[in-house]
């Protein structure tokens, strides 16, 4: 038996130059043990880039994403679509278990981090994302210093 609490929030701001500065976290907390289906992750395109999807995860974390996007290239690069962004990230989170359990090796809390760059293009329905992201810290299959290549590609009829 137990409760969970997740929470998630993002704010954006425009800067000089048409610039933009974005920033989310999510948490979870828990009052007990979860099952792996519940339990918090890390690591993936979606959490803490540049690690393995769900490369560690807990009953508790909290993750955070700070992106700084350049103004949009379209016009000047691809005539043919209705954005495209270049950006920077960093990325970072922890993740801790109850009763002791290992989220790696035999830490029961663990830490991912990392930076990297990525293009984000979208025309139509058609939305594009690619990241590239280098690992600051060690995770469970993950090296520091490792790099990923993250590329979602979706589809929205209308």
């Amino acid at each position: 038996d137990y409760t969970s609490l997740r929470a998630q929030g993002s704010v954006q701001t425009t800067l000089a130059q048409r610039w933009q500065l974005a920033l989310r976290v999510q948490g979870q907390l828990s009052s007990g043990a979860l099952v792996p289906g519940e339990q918090f992750g890390l690591g993936g395109s979606t959490a803490v880039r540049g690690y393995e999807e769900r490369e560690v995860s807990g009953d508790a974390g909290a993750l955070a994403s700070l992106e700084l996007h350049g103004p949009d290239l379209a016009g000047r690069v691809f005539s043919a679509v209705d954005h495209f962004h270049l950006l920077g990230f960093l990325d970072g989170g922890r993740v801790r278990n109850r009763l002791g359990t290992p989220c790696r090796d035999l830490q029961s809390s663990c830490d991912l981090a990392s930076a990297g760059l990525g293009a984000r293009l979208g025309s139509g329905g058609l939305q594009v994302k690619l990241d590239w992201a280098f690992a600051l810290k060690n995770g469970s299959h993950t090296a520091r210093h490792d790099q990923h290549l993250h590329l979602q590609v979706a589809y929205s009829f209308h």
